[in-house]
């Protein structure tokens, strides 16, 4: 319920900027704000990690000798997720150009 009231709150902000689109066109304008949204937050990760980070950094899984054993379980997750995101905005163009 959280993720579709996430959604919901974009749609409207996106329905109070543009006014009057079509549902499909409001949905897939919101894919994309959130797909930015997540890009942006991957990118702010990867600099506080690159740059030693405070406290509030997530760090990499590493060896007893410090050095890092493989890529960051949160980073795929979000990987994961844009590429999901991607995906259906792919398929909802699609559809889109077909209409």
């Amino acid at each position: 319920m959280k993720l579709a009231a996430f959604v919901d709150d974009r749609v409207a902000v996106l329905k109070q900027s543009v006014g009057s689109l079509s549902e499909s066109h409001l949905m897939m304008m919101a894919s994309l704000m959130i797909a930015d949204e997540l890009d942006e937050a991957l990118i702010q990760l990867e600099e506080v990690q690159d740059n030693g980070g405070s406290g509030t950094s997530v760090s990499k899984p590493s060896d007893q000798d410090g050095t890092a054993t493989g890529p960051n379980p949160l980073e795929e997750k979000a990987a994961n997720a844009l590429e999901a995101c991607a995906s259906r905005l792919e398929s909802i163009a699609i559809r889109l150009e077909g209409a």
